[in-house]
């Protein structure tokens, strides 16, 4: 079944998430003081670990070059912005 997901991200630099095989990232944002993503999910699918990287504004970023950037969240008022990437594979997508 084709539904949309959220999933809870930890404000640290890499992290795993996981989510169905085949998945089409849609948007981030945070509620309260959590960061969350969303995602358009077969649930039928196997579970595998998707990778996200989150960087700060002004931090060095050499390690996203080639990941996709699905949008950045402020936090503590707009002094905190987040840049959030996620390693897409090469096919499988929704």
């Amino acid at each position: 079944m084709i539904t949309v997901y959220k999933y809870l991200l930890d404000v640290t630099d890499e992290q795993k998430v996981e989510a169905p095989d085949r998945i089409q990232w849609l948007s981030v944002a945070s509620q309260g003081p959590l960061l969350f993503v969303w995602a358009l999910v077969d649930t039928e699918r196997p579970k595998v670990q998707h990778r996200f990287v989150i960087v700060g504004t002004g931090n060095p970023a050499d390690h996203v070059v080639g990941l996709r950037h699905l949008g950045q969240v402020q936090q503590g008022g707009g002094i905190l912005v987040w840049h959030i990437f996620v390693e897409e594979p090469g096919e499988g997508v929704i």
